[in-house]
């Protein structure tokens, strides 16, 4: 299954992962100590090889606005598309849910 990290305006490349995410990795990968789960419903995504992700999640850091972490503009599109009136900021992870147990 695929996944991709999206830092504020850098190229963001999906990346493959065989296994669930630990919540170690998720919390190195975004650089926190408390995670949140957002489901991102009415979105799909295509991934590298063809696939398709439905309603994917975007996991995030909970502190990030007390942390005041810049505006993640890609995740904060996203976020509008899903239906959310909100700002994404910091490093998030996009991912089928399978990949989070």
């Amino acid at each position: 299954m695929y996944y991709m990290v999206v830092k504020g305006n850098q190229q963001n490349e999906w990346e493959h992962q065989e296994n669930h995410f630990g919540l170690k990795q998720l919390y190195d990968i975004i650089e926190c100590s408390m995670i949140q789960v957002v489901q991102l419903n009415g979105i799909a995504l295509t991934c590298d090889d063809g696939s398709l992700i439905q309603d994917p999640l975007m996991i995030l850091d909970e502190e990030g606005k007390l942390k005041q972490q810049e505006v993640n503009l890609m995740a904060t599109h996203l976020f509008r598309i899903a239906g959310i009136n909100d700002v994404a900021v910091g490093t998030v992870v996009i991912c089928d849910e399978r990949l989070l147990q």
